[in-house]
């Protein structure tokens, strides 16, 4: 009996060890830069020992399994860091970071993507990292990552004053914009100057032209996805000044470490040199356009399985036009607003070491509203006062789901399901009539909101067969209800992407991709500010439909230096809708759901050939590009019928962008393009009536194009390091030799000369940007902070503020009472949160027989991060939300009262002067508020007094 036993233990022993010798171990971790903690995408990895290998992605991540029980001797290689090594034993799954120093100086190296571009599973793809997009000159000094693409081949812009793209003949509202896993409706701020995306928070961004993924959906032409910095290992920051913007954003792990936040807002400047220019120039008619935008995410990692992340973005444009005669009140003025809004919330799930899931629940809002007003003042007595208010709105409610599946070796599967409920309202006017503030008549009309609801699903494979064949196969399925119409569309999306690599040779690239647009965008422009609009599809209005071929081969030199590729596509468009005619002033107040004003049942045909060369590193990079295309459309019922060239046609496009790094402190930028001229509608002559009016006469659509278009920018950047962080000054020339490149062309009186009107003369642009991070700040630290402990000593959590009539400048007109005060706690060195309250008291006439007196209060929550690591002064920035009640009296003709409630807020850079060991300090800061803060200001500078304890 005891020998049995004995046997019985030996055999269970050899059995456990060899469930352990077969049980398999993971290693994984990230791959981060030395000092920044950036982590590093395309970083090879291999075991000397075994001779398993793989490569980081995109955020930086590695994954390797090995048996339990092995010796590993890992080499770490990238071609901008120096090669490292290290060994471990395995015996359970281990989490290993990886730090690796530059390999190279700054002026040595910028890579623009380090995967071989033969051995990328897409076509017609281009990346771009948040430092390539700053490095090339931008209108104002302001990166833009939509002026970046507009260089690529394939890749327009339309005109020069659309931050907007066309890919391969789409329109504007063809292209699905995605910013961190949420689509979003509208990225051009009003006049498409600018897009809504901040490059300094910017990690990646990815452009899509063909070969499309199965888990995109939605838009015909392309998918353009942007993922913000993650900033989970340190904080870091920036701030820049230029001529016609500021920004300032901010990010970092929180004090548990389980909890990251980033943040970011930015403000254009351009209506502080628009307003008295224009006054001038425009005998007292005063001209003002801004926007600002503000990013945010949170995310906390409750364990390596469950990680919850919130982010939001806010944006709005105005753009006013007006004269002024009594201070508050306007003779006419004219405005337009409209903005972004989304919020989501994130949720991802790790199973196993195999399987992952995101749910993402979000809300996308887009909004567009104009308002004209008019002031009859003759009668000195009284005031009367026409107003009229016009709307649109669209929203995106949308539950996704999707989950990820790694199979064997580099093979993945990925499915997911999505739900989108749409509400729009076409169209919303309303008109009143006043006099002296009293309310004589009031006219409303709007359209029913339209509900409809879009189901998605798909399924996609990644598929690796040996080392010469790989494909991308997927299936996307979706059903798109009109709630209203009761109608359905059943939409069917097959996806297909091959790959063939011919070893020593290149890479041939097949693939065909079929979409459906069920909401369709028509873009017009009032006062020449383009504006969008979007519409859903209903019984009448089809979903838009494209079927996509694409052929490329690519091939890299040099051991990556060198990428070149040549790409050929053609594409089939059909239900396309378009405006008969661009909405105009009178346009904004009609029905734009009124089929009678779209041309609708439309089909495209878009094919041409593109060619890039891209240099990834060295202290000259860059990229040339050329592409040889045809555009084309049919209506019934515009061009008798016939095929004419679309408004973004462009036969040839040619461009070049470099970077030269010349050293650690100093590198050139250029950008160079030239296209063929856009194609317009002319008149051929006039006819005139019997008395004696005049009328255009036309011989089709798209009869005639604009010259060549063509423009070279360069840019001129001067670094510093610093043992806080860097700081550059950037000098940037637009249109270096002054070409006029035609924004439109027009007629003159009752001739047929032809003028044209450019825009964008010769300009120059300055800005000053400052980047921090902690790691300098506390680790190298100043000399007075000889820890971060000798820091918190003197740091006060609670703060009060007071305010007295506390702003600076000269207010016009009339000088109210205003106080507030308010309540902060710190909950870290940098960031507190706390209340405020405040008001005003006014009592001024707005004519000889009338005045009003007014009292505004409010109440608010306000968040304020700040720069402490400097000993006396810490710039900062607060964002308020806040409710307001105000009343308003008015005496004299036609008394009343009135009352009204709000809720707004603002957001308030500026710097803090510390005294006392900072128990006191003096805060100086600009307020911008999307509602009036006083007069007619949507900004002032002010100052506050603080205690802090």
């Amino acid at each position: 009996m005891k020998k049995v036993k004995q046997i019985l233990t030996l055999m269970l022993l050899t059995m456990l060890c060899g469930l352990l010798s077969a049980q398999e171990v993971k290693l994984s971790g990230y791959v981060v830069s030395e000092g920044s903690r950036d982590r590093i995408a395309d970083a090879n990895l291999s075991d000397v020992y075994s001779g398993k290998g793989t490569s980081t992605n995109e955020y930086g991540y590695y994954e390797m399994y090995f048996k339990y029980g092995d010796s590993v001797l890992i080499n770490v290689s990238h071609i901008s860091y120096t090669e490292t090594m290290f060994a471990l034993k395995l015996t359970k799954s281990t989490h290993f970071d990886i730090i690796m120093k530059q390999g190279h100086t700054l002026a040595e190296v910028t890579v623009i993507e380090k995967t071989p571009i033969e051995k990328r599973l897409e076509v017609s793809t281009m990346r771009l990292t948040g430092e390539q997009i700053k490095n090339i000159p931008s209108i104002g000094g302001e990166p833009d990552i939509m002026r970046a693409f507009q260089m690529m081949p394939g890749v327009g812009a339309g005109n020069e004053s659309r931050a907007g793209i066309s890919v391969r003949g789409g329109d504007f509202g063809q292209n699905l914009y995605i910013l961190d896993g949420t689509p979003l409706f509208s990225v051009n701020h009003i006049g498409g100057i600018l897009s809504t995306f901040d490059a300094d928070i910017i990690e990646r961004a990815d452009l899509i032209k063909g070969g499309f993924p199965a888990n995109y959906g939605g838009r015909l032409s392309s998918v353009m996805e942007v993922e913000t910095r993650n900033v989970e290992d340190m904080t870091r920051g920036n701030l820049t000044i230029g001529l016609l913007n500021c920004k300032l954003s901010l990010g970092g792990p929180l004090k548990n470490k389980k909890t990251s936040m980033l943040f970011s807002i930015r403000r254009f400047m351009y209506d502080l040199i628009m307003y008295p220019v224009s006054a001038v120039l425009l005998d007292d008619q005063k001209i003002a356009y801004t926007f600002w935008d503000l990013n945010f995410k949170i995310n906390h990692k409750f364990n390596d399985k469950n990680t919850l992340n919130f982010g939001t973005y806010v944006g709005d444009d105005i753009y006013k036009l007006g004269n002024d005669i009594y201070g508050k009140r306007d003779v006419s003025r004219f405005r337009i607003s409209g903005g972004n809004k989304m919020a989501s919330l994130k949720w991802d799930h790790k199973f196993d070491d195999r399987t992952s899931s995101r749910i993402n629940l979000s809300l996308t809002d887009y909004h567009s509203t104009s308002l004209a007003k008019f002031n009859d003042t003759n009668n000195r007595d009284s005031i009367s006062s026409l107003v009229f208010k016009n709307a649109v709105n669209i929203m995106d409610l949308r539950l996704a789901a999707d989950v990820k599946w790694k199979m064997w070796g580099k093979s993945v599967l990925r499915a997911g399901i999505s739900e989108s409920l749409f509400v729009s309202m076409p169209y919303s006017t309303k008109s009143r009539s006043y006099l002296n503030d009293s309310l004589l008549y009031e006219d409303k009309n709007h359209a029913s909101h339209i509900y409809s609801n879009e189901t998605s699903a798909y399924i996609l494979g990644e598929m690796y067969f040996g080392k010469y064949v790989s494909s991308n196969i997927g299936f996307r399925f979706s059903h798109y209800y009109d709630i209203g119409g009761k109608k359905s569309y059943w939409q069917p999306e097959p996806r297909a992407l091959v790959m063939f690599h011919i070893p020593k040779a290149f890479t041939i690239k097949m693939a065909y991709s079929r979409i459906h647009q069920n909401i369709h965008c028509v873009t017009g422009n009032v006062m020449n500010i383009y504006a969008d609009r979007w519409i859903v599809s209903t019984g009448k209005l089809q979903p838009a439909k494209s079927d996509q071929f694409d052929i490329g081969i690519a091939r890299s030199f040099l051991d990556g230096m060198l990428e070149t590729s040549i790409d050929a596509y053609c594409k089939k468009m059909s239900n396309l809708a378009m405006m008969k005619r661009n909405i105009s002033v009178e346009g904004m107040t009609e029905n734009i759901t009124d089929l009678d004003l779209l041309a609708t049942g439309g089909n495209g045909k878009a094919m041409g050939i593109e060619f890039l060369l891209t240099k990834t590193r060295g202290s000259l990079t860059g990229f040339m590009g050329y592409s040889l295309s045809r555009n084309i459309r049919q209506f019934e019922g515009i061009n008798k019928g016939r095929y004419f060239l679309a408004d973004n046609d462009r036969t040839h496009s040619f461009s070049i962008s470099l970077n030269w790094a010349v050293s650690n402190k100093f590198s050139i930028s250029a950008n160079w393009a030239i296209a063929t001229g856009a194609p317009i509608t002319v008149p051929v002559g006039l006819m005139y009536n019997e008395d004696g009016r005049y009328s255009y006469v036309y011989d089709g659509v798209s009869n005639y194009r604009m010259k060549p278009y063509h423009r070279l920018d360069v840019g001129f950047n001067f670094m510093k390091s610093l043992h806080w962080g860097e700081r550059t000054l950037t000098f940037s020339v637009i249109n270096a030799y002054n070409r006029k490149n035609p924004y439109l062309y027009y007629i003159g009186y009752a001739s047929d000369q032809m003028y044209s009107l450019s825009i964008f003369p010769f300009m120059p642009a300055l800005s000053y940007s400052v980047n921090f991070n902690k790691v300098s700040l506390i680790e190298r630290g100043r000399p007075y902070l000889e820890s971060q402990k000798e820091f918190q000593e003197i740091f006060h959590r609670h703060s009060i503020g007071f305010q007295i009539n506390p702003y600076l400048g000269d207010i016009k007109f009339y000088k109210p009472l205003v106080f507030a005060g308010r309540y902060t706690y710190g909950i870290f060195d940098y960031l507190s949160v706390g209340a405020e309250f405040s008001g005003f008291y006014d009592n001024g006439k707005l004519n000889t027989n009338v005045s009003m007196t007014t009292i505004d209060a409010r109440y608010g929550l306000l968040c304020r991060v700040k720069y402490p690591y400097l000993k006396y002064i810490h710039p900062f920035l607060e964002v308020s939300a806040y409710y307001g009640h105000v009343k308003e009296e008015t005496k004299g003709a036609n008394a009343g009262i009135r009352k009204s409630d709000y809720f707004s807020g603002y957001a308030a850079p500026g710097i803090s002067l510390n005294m006392f060991r900072k128990r006191i300090s003096l805060d100086f800061f600009y307020k911008f508020s999307p509602r009036k803060i006083i007069d007619d200001k949507y900004y002032v500078m002010t100052w506050r007094l603080n205690v802090n304890f």
